[in-house]
């Protein structure tokens, strides 16, 4: 299920890179603003992840978002080095 999830929001952000005039007024707008910015604090592939990360979050325990979010941040530590 991940990969077909991943896939759909893969290609969601590839449209709206295509398209940036559209806008949709969501999170993912805010996201796919920082991917496209000379110096960005996340990479397409963690906007993709954190977007996979929400969606699942919404349906999962608190304690699993959390799980996953100590993951990421362990996975990124330039994340959590702009963040301190």
């Amino acid at each position: 299920g991940r990969r077909k999830v991943m896939k759909m929001l893969k290609n969601m952000m590839h449209e709206r890179l295509a398209e940036p005039k559209r806008v949709h007024g969501d999170f993912f707008d805010i996201l796919v603003e920082e991917v496209k910015k000379e110096k960005p604090v996340v990479t397409e592939a963690m906007a993709l992840d954190l977007m996979f990360v929400l969606l699942f979050a919404s349906f999962e325990t608190t304690s699993l978002a959390l799980t996953l979010g100590v993951r990421l941040l362990t996975e990124n530590p330039e994340v959590v080095e702009k963040l301190r």
